[in-house]
């Protein structure tokens, strides 16, 4: 999968990515305004081509349009933290982890927001991590998700405050 972002002359951040679905042999092509559920579209992939090259076909109009990726340091690590009974974590938490991870990570992605980079466990708490384009948008879309789901129980959202 390529991300790619720009800026408008209003200063408001865009997405534009493709994936390749190798599911059903399509390349999606992804965009809207960070923050937003964007649009998709689904294109056939010709027999014999290469995925690579169909996904960077679809990114090549959004590349001249200004989108280009963004380098690591243009994003902000965000660590959902829930509280746990067993200091160690058991196997319920873990499905909880699981659980949060894959609603969490569709929900950052499908906004353009940003994408799950690790977890941990121990000490009597969980960290669910993401890297962020807007942490403002992705902590009230994870806030959001949260309430609306089965796991609202997390204890704080940690923001990794940027190095100087």
């Amino acid at each position: 999968m390529l991300k790619l972002y720009r800026r408008d002359d209003d200063g408001v951040l865009h997405y534009h990515e493709s994936w390749v679905d190798p599911s059903d042999g399509t390349v999606a092509d992804h965009r809207g305004r960070a923050g937003q559920r964007g649009t998709v579209d689904y294109y056939a992939i010709p027999d014999g081509a290469d995925h690579d090259d169909c996904v960077e076909d679809i990114l090549a109009t959004a590349r001249a349009a200004g989108y280009a990726e963004l380098p690591a340091d243009a994003r902000t690590l965000i660590e959902v933290q829930y509280d746990l009974e067993d200091p160690c974590g058991s196997t319920a938490d873990l499905d909880l982890r699981e659980a949060v991870d894959r609603l969490l990570n569709e929900e950052l992605g499908w906004h353009g927001l940003g994408e799950w980079v690790g977890a941990s466990m121990g000490s009597g708490q969980m960290e669910i991590a993401y890297t962020v384009v807007d942490v403002e948008q992705a902590v009230r879309t994870i806030r959001s998700t949260l309430e609306r789901s089965p796991y609202p129980m997390y204890s704080r959202i940690n923001v990794q405050e940027p190095d100087n």
